[in-house]
This record gives C-alpha cells, sequence and structure tokens, in this order.
C-alpha cells in the first residue's frame, strides 16, 4: 500500500505543478494586466510579510535536508509558532503604519524564511527511494 501512496503523492505534484503553469500561461496570454501568478504573488508579498516568510519556511523544508539529529519537537514548534506570529504582528503593525511599508523585493522575509524552514521544520534526508537525482558510484 505504501508505493500507492508514494505515486499518489507524486502525481498531485507533477499535476498540481502543470495546472498551475497552464493557468498561469493562459492568463499570460489575456489582455488583461496584474493576473499571473507571479504579479498576484509579489502584490501580496509586498504587503504581507507572512506571505514571503511562508514560501521561505516552504522552501527550507522541502530543499535543505538536514543530515543531523534535528531540534527536539518543542524548539520546532516554538519556532514555527512564533514566526508565524511575528509575522502577522509585522502585517497588523505595517497595516497600522507604526513601521512603514518596506516596497521592495521582499528578500529578507524569504531569505529569513529558509533558514528558519531548515531549523525548526527539517525534512531529514530523503530515502534512496524518493531521490530524483542518486549518485552512481
Amino acid at each position: 500500500m505504501s508505493k500507492w501512496w508514494k505515486l499518489g503523492t507524486k502525481l498531485a505534484i507533477w499535476i498540481s505543478t502543470a495546472g498551475l503553469i497552464v493557468w498561469d500561461i493562459v492568463v499570460a496570454a489575456n489582455r488583461e494586466s496584474g493576473d499571473t501568478i507571479s504579479e498576484i504573488m509579489l502584490a501580496w508579498s509586498s504587503d504581507l510579510w507572512t506571505i514571503p516568510i511562508a514560501w521561505g519556511v516552504l522552501t527550507g523544508h522541502l530543499m535543505w535536508p538536514d543530515a543531523k539529529p534535528p531540534l527536539p519537537l518543542w524548539a520546532r514548534l516554538t519556532g514555527l509558532i512564533g514566526t508565524g506570529v511575528l509575522g502577522i504582528l509585522a502585517d497588523i503593525l505595517q497595516e497600522t503604519a507604526v513601521i512603514p511599508d518596506y516596497n521592495v523585493i521582499p528578500i529578507i522575509p524569504v531569505l529569513a524564511g529558509i533558514v528558519l524552514g531548515h531549523f525548526f521544520w527539517p525534512q531529514g534526508n530523503a530515502p534512496q527511494g524518493l531521490r530524483l537525482f542518486t549518485k552512481r558510484g
């Protein structure tokens, strides 16, 4: 049964990715501007700090596996929940003009999210059967 779950997960990833790419091409081909996925995500991430932090955390989790034992569960949960709370608080403070809009490409929150995703939500090393590319030797 386990191999069917793996196959289903892989198919869901491929179908979702292909669907998003097709959708982005379709909306890019129309005459309206500002309706592609990238344009909407950039607009949202310029307004809300939680969007680039969340994408960074997801990237750090998926793309930067941890070879050593992870932090204890309580530390990981505290870090992730704390990050979410701080991101939402920063959004609220920005919306109420307590802190100014940063109006730059949100690379700093993305990079911070990648580090947080790696340390507070580590994936661990993927089993050999799950790797896309393996070393031959």
